[in-house]
């Protein structure tokens, strides 16, 4: 099986430039290729790098005058940042951090780990290969192409942290897992234009269903959806149901999106 082409290597004998850099230049942006045997490449990748090690690299930075670097995990690596990580603790995090490859199911524990490591960044790419597809996203850039109103969003709220560390059945609120609150807020001002615009984001809705986990946010409920009380509460739906018949069995407070009795 052919391998992806070799790209270019960097210049072996790098020049000092004309004029002094800033003192504490930072290199934005830059990759370091090991011995393959110990950092393989993945095999879905785009590229294959020469080899250009750490002692390579700062030798070009002494050249340069560059003091700093940011270490970006090649994608040739995939969602592997072994040989990110060990330039940062070579290098201490005074002097290096990094931005991680990062897959899209990725768990709370590796992100704390990579940012123990000194990774300050991810990459989420759907141009080269390596990291994986992000289709929710590809998705969403179909929709958005035909929006009718410059004043409509499609907004992505991140759960994480303290809310993912709390038992889906320790309170009223059951979404306890990291990830991805999908919002589709549409505004417009032309009233004639409002069939158009409810007839856009409700194919939105749809067109990105398949990507749904089958829970629902309170605060965004519409009035036409069905079952969205119970995918909102999730295992809780019924212990709320009793709770409602003892303290409010005549449905006192029904003017929300609320439980029936």
């Amino acid at each position: 099986m052919p391998q992806p082409p070799l790209c270019q290597a960097p210049d072996p004998k790098p020049r000092k430039p004309k004029y002094a850099i800033p003192a504490g230049t930072v290199d934005c942006h830059c990759h370091v290729f090991e011995d393959q045997g110990r950092y393989p490449l993945v095999a879905n990748r785009s590229y294959t790098p020469p080899l250009c090690t750490l002692a390579d690299y700062l030798g070009m930075c002494e050249t340069l005058g560059i003091e700093r670097t940011v270490q970006v995990n090649a994608s040739v690596y995939g969602f592997d940042n072994s040989v990110s990580l060990a330039v940062i603790a070579e290098l201490g995090q005074k002097r290096a951090r990094g931005v991680a490859g990062i897959a899209p199911n990725v768990s709370a524990g590796e992100i704390e780990r990579l940012h123990k490591g000194g990774m300050r960044g991810v990459r989420l790419s759907t141009m080269v290969k390596g990291y994986g597809g992000t289709e929710l996203i590809d998705a969403m850039a179909e929709r958005f192409a035909s929006v009718p109103s410059p004043m409509t969003v499609i907004l992505l709220e991140h759960f994480h942290g303290a809310v993912t560390r709390i038992a889906p059945t320790d309170t009223a609120v059951p979404h306890r897992d990291e990830g991805w609150n999908l919002l589709l807020p549409s505004e417009w001002i032309d009233p004639a234009q409002t069939e158009a615009n409810i007839a856009w984001t409700k194919d939105s809705f749809a067109a990105l269903s398949e990507h749904f986990s089958g829970g629902r946010w309170l605060n965004y409920l519409g009035d036409d959806q069905d079952n969205a009380i119970q995918a909102a509460y999730g295992p809780n739906y019924d212990r709320l149901v009793e709770v409602k018949r003892r303290y409010d069995p005549e449905n006192v407070f029904h003017l929300n999106h609320t439980i029936v009795p």
